[in-house]
């Protein structure tokens, strides 16, 4: 499935409106990573790799399964809803845009909160993989979209560390090749022969 949140429904009265969503009940992201005192919410590290797939799933879908493409521009930790199955559901579209062309749409990255949060220091043990997800947040930030990976490369990347948590399965292929367009099959087609 993928990772949006969809609307149940609507409500429009007047200037007031007002969208209708299911029940998300843990709440967003950045509460999980960024608790308040007194509260002792942890998020091991295997849920997030769990949710940076599932982010990486949704954005896939809207760059390359739409007939257009959505860009959300302001994809952040409090825009990531978090479903009782600790399932990302990417919310809040308010500043998107949609193009139906190819090309360097993309602002800079705002940079507003790697998902990772600062607490991920004390989960121990998983330091080599925290410095390579930060390598790999790093090629997103480049400055020019030429040389940052596109969304299902990132995807693809980030698939591996699921893999090692059990998080993937062989279903996993096929929703990976349904997301593709056909310029990309082909490319996916390759990857998966070699």
């Amino acid at each position: 499935m993928v990772g949006l949140l969809q609307s149940r429904g609507y409500y429009i009265e007047g200037k007031e409106k007002l969208l209708v969503y299911k029940y998300i009940s843990n709440g967003n992201l950045y509460d999980w990573l960024h608790a308040a005192k007194g509260k002792h919410k942890i998020l091991e590290w295997p849920s997030r790799i769990k949710i940076a797939m599932g982010i990486a799933r949704g954005l896939v879908w809207l760059h390359h399964k739409c007939n257009f493409r959505v860009v959300h521009l302001n994809l952040c930790s409090n825009s990531i809803l978090l479903d009782q199955n600790f399932e990302p559901k990417i919310s809040n579209f308010g500043e998107s845009i949609i193009s139906n062309f190819g090309g360097e749409m993309f602002k800079n990255p705002k940079g507003n909160n790697i998902f990772i949060g600062s607490d991920v220091w004390e989960l121990g043990g998983f330091e080599d993989e925290i410095f390579e997800l930060l390598r790999i947040a790093y090629t997103c930030l480049q400055l020019f979209p030429s040389k940052r990976p596109t969304t299902l490369e990132l995807y693809n990347t980030i698939r591996i560390f699921g893999e090692r948590y059990c998080l993937t399965s062989g279903s996993e292929i096929l929703r990976q090749t349904e997301i593709a367009t056909a310029s990309t099959l082909c490319e996916i087609v390759e990857a998966e022969i070699t």
